[in-house]
């Protein structure tokens, strides 16, 4: 079945009922482009999937995550150092774009509160899942686009995200 906005806006509102102010528990990426976020709230524990995939892409709960690969990536490792202990304040899409929005508050390395925002494109190749910081800058993604891939749209870390 094909993701477009209109099932995506049905998808977010049972997202929100589970999802929303729950805690990151733990970030995990079984593969290069899936990434599986441990949450737990007033509806329990659940494990939400994004899958940048292009034959499989979309955001599910799961019951179970798949194995995780003996050292996580870097880009895994940056998510939990961002995402772990934030809370899910508020899910969003604009109209009936194939893109939520998940704003975040979390806390920083020396104990701060910060803004934190990720962008799930669901765009079949074009995926992407953005970590953006509280100024709007990318902080990274899974799928990087430099100038030489795209000279409409870059995703690269410091780049403001639009």
């Amino acid at each position: 079945m094909a993701l477009d906005g209109i099932y995506l806006s049905k998808l977010k509102k049972e997202i929100e009922y589970y999802a929303l102010n729950s805690r990151i528990d733990k970030v995990n990426m079984p593969e290069k482009d899936s990434i599986v976020l441990s949450l737990r709230g007033k509806n329990g524990g659940k494990k939400l999937l994004f899958s940048t995939r292009a034959n499989c892409m979309g955001v599910y709960f799961i019951r179970e995550a798949p194995e995780n690969p003996p050292v996580p990536p870097m880009l895994c490792m940056l998510l939990r150092k961002h995402l772990t202990g934030a809370v899910i304040r508020e899910i969003s899409q604009r109209e009936l774009d194939r893109i939520l929005i998940f704003h975040l508050d979390g806390v920083n390395e020396i104990g701060d509160r910060v803004k934190l925002t990720v962008a799930f494109e669901i765009m079949g190749t074009y995926g992407n899942f953005i970590l953006i910081d509280g100024e709007g800058k990318i902080i990274d993604a899974v799928k990087r686009i430099d100038f030489v891939s795209s000279s409409v749209r870059q995703i690269l870390p410091g780049l403001k995200y639009a």
